[in-house]
């Protein structure tokens, strides 16, 4: 099937990454006293491009999911970037 437009076709780029890591240790403060922990690693990657502008974002948290830290909650730091690129900023 051929679809023929007469109007302008605006030609865009997205792209995406979506990355999950958890690991479990074990950690000995003092003889014989340990903790078990459970930690997740998030990251979102997303990127837009048309013509002469790119949206970029980065999102990236982590957390313990036992609770055994006292000073975090659910997520100890998360981390966002939302940057705006023109094509005068990339390298000729």
């Amino acid at each position: 099937m051929i679809i023929i437009s007469a109007g302008y076709i605006f030609p865009q780029n997205i792209n995406g990454r979506f990355s999950s890591s958890v690991y479990s240790m074990e950690r000995f403060d003092t003889t014989n006293v340990s903790n078990n922990y459970l930690r997740a690693y998030e990251l979102l990657n997303l990127n837009i491009n048309q013509d002469k502008f790119s949206l970029r974002t980065y999102l990236d948290f982590e957390g313990d999911l036992t609770g055994n830290v006292k000073k975090y909650q659910l997520f100890g730091y998360i981390t966002f970037m939302l940057k705006v690129v023109t094509s005068s900023m990339l390298p000729q």
